[in-house]
C-alpha cells in the first residue's frame, strides 16, 4: 500500500489514514496520522480522543523532542491500519501546548516493512 507524503509539514511527511476506536463504546475515527518511525507510541490530540467517548486509561512518562518529559494519559484504544487492527493499544494524549499532529509510531509500524521514498514523496507499507 502506498501513501504520499503532506506538504503541509516542512519537510515534506509521509501520512496516512488510520482507524481509531474505543474498545468501551464502539466510537471510530478516521484521522490522518503522520508516519513518524521516531515515535515511540501513537499519539493523539485530546480533541480526537474526546471525539472517542469516555476510554481506560493510565499515566506513562511521555518524552519529546529534547527528552521533555511529563506524565501523560494513556488511552486504551484499537488501532486499524493497513487491513489490521492492533487491539488494546495504548496511545498517548499529546499536551494541549505541543504539537498536535496524530502520530502513527513504531508500536504500529514495526509490524509491517516501512519504505520512505523521500525523492519520490511516496511511502510504501508492506
Amino acid at each position: 500500500m502506498q501513501f504520499g507524503y503532506h506538504h503541509d509539514h516542512e519537510p515534506a511527511a509521509p501520512v496516512a489514514s488510520v482507524e481509531f476506536s474505543n474498545p468501551l463504546t464502539g466510537e471510530s475515527v478516521e484521522v490522518f496520522c503522520c508516519i513518524d518511525t521516531g515515535a515511540n507510541v501513537c499519539c493523539l490530540p485530546i480533541s480526537i480522543i474526546e471525539d472517542l467517548g469516555e476510554t481506560e486509561f493510565d499515566f506513562q512518562l511521555l518524552e519529546g523532542v529534547g527528552a521533555e518529559a511529563s506524565d501523560a494519559r494513556f488511552h486504551t484504544l484499537d488501532v486499524g491500519f493497513c487491513g489490521r487492527t492492533v487491539r488494546d493499544l495504548q496511545v498517548g494524549e499529546l499536551p494541549e501546548h505541543g504539537c498536535q499532529n496524530p502520530l502513527l509510531g513504531r508500536d504500529v509500524l514495526n509490524q509491517f516493512v516501512v519504505t520512505l521514498n523521500g525523492p519520490e514523496l511516496v511511502c510504501e507499507i508492506q
